[in-house]
Parts: structure tokens; C-alpha cells; sequence
């Protein structure tokens, strides 16, 4: 869809949905800006951070009541996905090499329409 020069609005959509079904969350939102300080963050390689350890996702799955996926271009944060986990629904660290994947493509969507305007 970037390739394409999709809409960034339609390519946070279409994250939004491929992110919900391929971490079996609750919800997904896109937010703007940079999160407050002592947020379940998943870091560039995957790792989901929870009260400055790391998270047994595998076994674990993600932990409540919100995770934040940061959204960056450019070494920049534009926004996050905030992730409402489903209690107890394990995921793999692939799984959340894809996201953040996932959540790479929104930023370059994001960086590209900041050129353009």
C-alpha cells in the first residue's frame, strides 16, 4: 500500500486490522505523538517491555491493559499502536517481528505524506 502511495490514513486502517488478527488483540488504535514515560513499550527487535523487564510473551502472552507499539521514521517516533491485549493468548516473537514490521510500513506511509505536503 506505500508502494502505492495508498492513503496514510487507509494504510494505519489496513495495520490496524492486520495487527488485531495477527496478535489476537481486543483492539488496535493508532495515537499520534510520543507515549508518557512507564508504558508497556515492544522495542525494535520485538521484545515487549512491562515495568522495565522483559515480557514472557510466548508463554505470557502480552500484558494488560495496554501495550504500545511505536510507530517510527527516520530514528523519529511519529505515533503508536495501542495494543488491548487478550488475557492469557500467547505470541510468538515472531509475531511481534512482524508488528513492528508492520508498524515500520505506517511510518514510512507517515514520513512520505509529511514530504509530500
Amino acid at each position: 500500500m506505500v508502494a502505492l502511495g495508498e492513503l496514510a490514513s487507509e494504510v494505519i486502517a489496513s495495520a490496524s486490522d492486520a495487527l488485531t488478527h495477527l496478535l489476537r488483540v481486543r483492539r488496535c488504535s493508532y495515537q499520534p505523538g510520543v507515549p508518557g514515560p512507564n508504558r508497556t513499550t515492544v522495542l525494535l527487535n520485538g521484545d515487549v517491555v512491562h515495568g522495565g523487564l522483559r515480557w514472557g510473551i510466548s508463554t505470557m502472552g502480552l500484558p494488560g491493559p495496554e501495550v504500545d507499539l511505536p510507530v517510527h521514521s527516520g530514528g523519529r517516533a511519529l505515533g503508536r499502536f495501542v495494543l488491548v491485549p487478550t488475557p492469557g493468548s500467547p505470541v510468538s516473537h515472531e509475531q511481534m517481528i512482524v508488528a513492528v514490521a508492520i508498524a515500520g510500513q505506517v511510518g514510512a506511509a507517515l514520513a512520505t505524506r509529511a514530504r509530500i505536503a
